[in-house]
């Protein structure tokens, strides 16, 4: 992976999954994170498994481990990390369905996905103060 790159994944997890295949995602992760996805069910389960399995899986295969064997850890920010690679930086975001995931080689990286209500009526209000004018008329075509 060079360097300047950062892998960038996008997943709909409103996508129908088959049990089997959930089943699988779940025993290739480390038994710690199993054991964390205990406190959700339903839909939340699902989507966290998704996302975990995504991101185990990448880094599996950028480490050339085992994804059950990668230990990620969080540094007094709360940033995460993966112990014995620190080399690789991720981030990984949800917003509803949605699950985002950054990878990148030693450099910092940070991500967030948000649905955006468009019904909202402070909709320009928020829009003028964070984009540009350019963005913002772009924006507020829709």
């Amino acid at each position: 992976m060079p360097v300047n790159k950062i892998d960038l994944f996008l997943c709909d997890a409103r996508e129908p999954i088959s049990e089997a295949l959930l089943l699988k995602y779940l025993a290739a992760l480390p038994y710690k994170e199993q054991i964390r996805l205990t406190k959700f069910s339903g839909v939340k389960w699902k989507n966290r498994l998704i996302s975990l399995a995504l991101l185990y899986s990448e880094l599996a295969i950028r480490t050339g481990e085992k994804s059950k064997n990668l230990k990620i850890s969080r540094n007094t920010n709360g940033k995460p990390y993966l112990e014995e690679f620190s080399q690789y930086k991720f981030n990984l975001s949800h917003s509803n369905d949605f699950i985002a995931l950054a990878i990148s080689l030693t450099n910092s990286i940070g991500l967030d996905i948000e649905k955006i209500d468009f019904s909202r009526r402070n909709l320009p209000r928020i829009s003028a103060r964070f984009f540009s004018s350019v963005d913002n008329e772009a924006l507020l075509k829709y």
